[in-house]
């Protein structure tokens, strides 16, 4: 009985809760409402009434690279605002239409700063009309009047919506929610809030989803082969239908998302791109490998950020970064590297390595006076070494007055830095001969 009710437990996960687990990324796609008709006060004798507007063109980018200007709504974009219409004055001998002046547009291209202009960049983040001048008019007096109280409807995440009369730079997107305008006529006149507001639906393309697997944090790296090539597995899914993923990128230390351009190519990416993008969480497994110190030569010991990007075909963009130390000082060596000795005497090496971590090889080798090695003087070990004591038989030439030992000592740390140093062991009873003058 008890297996049964694990078989329906697992299946019920695998069939029903595991399938929904795996849907509810998509929610991330983000739907806007962003305001795109609204009547105003057009002025009479009579009190005055309210006017739609005509005429509206709505500004908008879908590839975060050109900017599109078009009397239809678009369903999709990157960003899409309201950007020019025409309002109604009405007095008692007739009235015109009349297009908005003097447009002001707020957005931000990092989602740190909001700015102001009379134009909009392409790979803007967000864009909203926020500003104009609406014309009023009396039979005996015209002109142009900015709107005034002015509010704005926004989203932080993408499904809560909240107004204001301040728009954070972080937003996924903002709209015009309501301001007044002036009319004026006979009898008087004023500041009249806009009326009958409809908002129209666009699908708002959003950044990929980008999750760092590997290389695991604050590994240490050195600019010698081999140890020089970051290994990388990222997990991109977009939710955005039928989206590309267009570039991996990196950089080291500075943040290039709005400069990717100057950020550095990656190598060996599979699968290779331009690729369409899965849709859902985990999304798919992309790999890759940096080389930082060739493409940072200048790269100085500690530690560093690699921040990697990714790009969708339509201008998105976003970041994952890992830590990383660089290490591009070989150890340092101590010991016995130069001796003088009596004939007849024994002789012994001993070494340690200083470096910022353990694991230092050291390798060390001699040989007598006729280039014979020396097997109690040839061995290795790590981080200190202590080879045997050797007796020098002077009854052999080889160690004879006068003669010299010479080899050598290795030190290779675990990047791959690595010091040579000789070692000069001199056979002088005499005591003549310094170490220094070796």
């Amino acid at each position: 009985m008890r297996k049964i009710k694990t078989f329906i437990i697992l299946f019920v996960l695998f069939n029903f809760l595991l399938p929904m687990t795996l849907l509810k990324s998509a929610e991330a796609a983000i739907n806007a409402k962003i305001l795109s008709s609204f009547e105003t006060m057009a002025a009479n004798d009579d009190g005055g009434e309210y006017w739609t507007i005509r005429n509206p063109v709505f500004l908008y980018s879908q590839d975060g690279v050109t900017v599109k200007t078009s009397s239809t709504f678009p369903a999709k974009a990157n960003w899409v605002t309201l950007s020019s219409f025409e309002t109604y004055c009405k007095w008692n001998s007739g009235g015109y239409f009349y297009p908005v002046q003097n447009v002001i547009y707020q957005y931000s291209t990092d989602w740190l700063t909001v700015q102001t202009g009379t134009t909009v960049p392409a790979n803007a983040k967000w864009v909203t009309l926020s500003s104009f001048k609406t014309n009023y008019y009396a039979e005996t007096i015209g002109g142009w009047a900015e709107i005034r109280n002015v509010q704005f409807r926004y989203s932080l995440d993408g499904t809560t919506v909240q107004v204001g009369s301040q728009i954070p730079a972080n937003v996924k997107w903002a709209t015009l929610e309501s301001f007044e305008s002036r009319e004026d006529w006979h009898s008087g006149g004023g500041w009249f809030p806009i009326n009958n507001k409809a908002y129209s639906d666009c699908y708002i393309n959003t950044e990929p989803s980008i999750t760092l697997t590997s290389p695991v944090m604050n590994q240490r790296y050195s600019s010698v082969p081999t140890y020089d090539t970051m290994y990388c597995s990222i997990n991109i899914y977009d939710p955005d239908a039928e989206d590309q993923i267009s570039a991996i990128k990196y950089s080291v230390d500075t943040d290039l998302s709005t400069n990717l351009a100057a950020a550095k190519n990656v190598l060996n990416i599979n699968p290779s791109l331009p690729r369409s993008a899965q849709n859902t969480a985990p999304g798919e497994t992309y790999t890759f490998s940096i080389k930082p110190f060739e493409d940072y030569p200048g790269l100085t010991d500690g530690n560093h950020t690699v921040i990697v990007y990714v790009q969708d075909d339509k201008g998105w963009v976003n970041k994952a970064t890992f830590s990383f130390t660089s290490d591009r000082t070989p150890p340092t060596i101590m010991g016995t590297l130069k001796q003088v000795v009596a004939k007849n005497s024994f002789v012994q090496l001993k070494f340690t390595a200083s470096d910022v971590a353990s694991g230092v090889i050291l390798v060390y080798s001699c040989t007598d006076s006729q280039g014979q090695p020396i097997p109690d003087l040839n061995g290795s070990g790590m981080d200190s070494v202590e080879a045997p004591k050797v007796f020098l038989d002077g009854t052999q030439g080889v160690y004879g007055e006068g003669k010299l030992i010479t080899g050598i000592i290795q030190a290779t740390d675990v990047v791959g830095n690595s010091i040579t140093q000789p070692i000069k062991i001199k056979i002088d009873s005499s005591s003549a001969t310094s170490p220094g003058s070796l």
